[in-house]
């Protein structure tokens, strides 16, 4: 059986366990899942606090996060009106200020009043008005001059679309407010790691009760810190850790009686945007970088130098979109899925990092079937529609990282 008949036989009870579970957590605001289909797994890769693509959404997957985010506040914050964004200092990037733009849409059209801020190049600015991917204006206001100093008394409610790679501004260590989601969760506090061991212990918990091997909904791996990349004797400690990692993943290729040849990603353990990531098909690739891919590992986002690395099975993908390799970014709100899009890359393989250059996105629909509220115009699809029984398997998986995120959260306010 695949994995997919064995989830949809097991329906019934995989719902109801999902829902008892959720149902003793406060989830946390937001989040985006990746997965990887090789079609003898679904893996979740990665999880994002921060997720940056709103605007990848279709017609029904915006709508969908409208009524997640009421509920969602309702819920945890009933008395909150007026709410602050906090985005990311490079507003050159269009196409993130076109995902600012959707996130605000989402939360006005909710009921609430909002306003947009970051950290602007000119200090002297109260306020700039930018231009987005779709040709949109947006006001963005200066975080530090402002909004801290002068107008904090206006929100009751902060919210980070900001990864935090850098560390947390001082502005917003000073703001008394609630902020969502943590601060805690930015990725100068956060690794891969902690989220592959916090994500493993609940799947393992959930393939334990449905007796399923959990390795087909994770990836295995390994860790390294206090390394760098260009030093010979690190690069050494690498190459024996990716050694036993594709001895592990040959064991389960064997188990499955899968003939492909077991590769692995080395990455930086901190940081997003698909930054510090290097295909590996031997132990020996990593003592053969060349000057390019070490550079490449050495620095993350913002220049920071990386010293933490997580060894992370690789998971070839069997989907494809308009014959390029893709794989599929779930985008939760509190406990709910509201709606997917597949990441597809023309330059890449259905092994390689998909998160890079020759990226692209296309919208998933996921209703079953034409419905009059994907395009009001044509009653037509507004993305691509999704096999039921496909979404379902993916769902399942993007809810069980979202229990696994709650666990990784409340770890790093605990240790802080």
């Amino acid at each position: 059986m695949t994995i997919t008949n064995i989830l949809f036989s097991n329906k019934e009870k995989i719902l109801t366990w999902l829902s008892e579970k959720e149902s003793q957590i406060t989830p946390v605001f937001y989040s985006s899942v990746d997965v990887r289909d090789s079609g003898y797994k679904a893996a979740v890769v990665d999880t994002n606090f921060f997720p940056a693509g709103f605007n990848n959404l279709c017609y029904v997957g915006q709508t969908d996060a409208v009524a997640a985010f009421q509920r969602f506040m309702k819920k945890k914050f009933p008395t909150v009106k007026n709410i602050l964004i906090v985005i990311e200092e490079h507003t050159r990037n269009l196409w993130y200020l076109e995902n600012a733009n959707v996130l605000q849409s989402i939360i006005n059209r909710a009921g609430y009043t909002s306003k947009i801020s970051t950290v602007l190049e000119d200090e002297t600015q109260s306020m700039t008005t930018l231009k987005t991917a779709s040709d949109a204006k947006i006001d963005v206001y200066n975080l530090d001059r402002q909004i801290c100093k002068n107008n904090t008394e206006t929100f009751d409610l902060v919210i980070l679309n900001h990864d935090l790679s850098s560390g947390i501004p001082s502005c917003l260590e000073k703001i008394k407010l609630p902020i969502i989601p943590s601060l805690k969760a930015g990725w100068y506090n956060r690794s891969k790691t902690h989220h592959f061991k916090c994500t493993n212990e609940v799947i393992d918990e959930f393939a334990s009760e449905f007796g399923i091997d959990p390795w087909f909904f994770t990836c295995l791996y390994e860790t390294a810190d206090a390394v760098t990349i260009n030093d010979e004797t690190d690069r050494i400690k690498l190459a024996d850790k990716a050694k036993t990692l594709l001895a592990r993943i040959q064991k389960k290729y064997d188990q499955y009686d899968i003939k492909s040849k077991p590769y692995l990603f080395l990455k930086s353990s901190q940081g997003t945007y698909g930054m510090g990531v290097q295909a590996i098909y031997d132990s020996s690739d990593i003592l053969t970088l060349n000057r390019k891919n070490r550079n490449k590992l050495y620095k993350g986002k913002s220049s920071t130098i990386i010293n933490n690395f997580i060894l992370q099975e690789g998971v070839e993908s069997a989907l494809t979109v308009e014959d390029k390799s893709a794989e599929v970014c779930i985008y939760n709100i509190g406990s709910q899925s509201v709606g997917a899009f597949y990441r597809v890359n023309t330059k890449k393989s259905v092994r390689d990092n998909l998160n890079s250059s020759g990226m692209e996105f296309r919208k998933i629909c996921p209703v079953a079937m034409k419905h009059p509220d994907c395009l009001p115009d044509t009653g037509d699809y507004c993305g691509i529609p999704l096999l039921h029984d496909k979404f379902f398997v993916y769902q399942v998986v993007s809810r069980l990282s979202l229990l696994a995120s709650v666990k990784e959260v409340q770890e790093l306010e605990m240790k802080s």
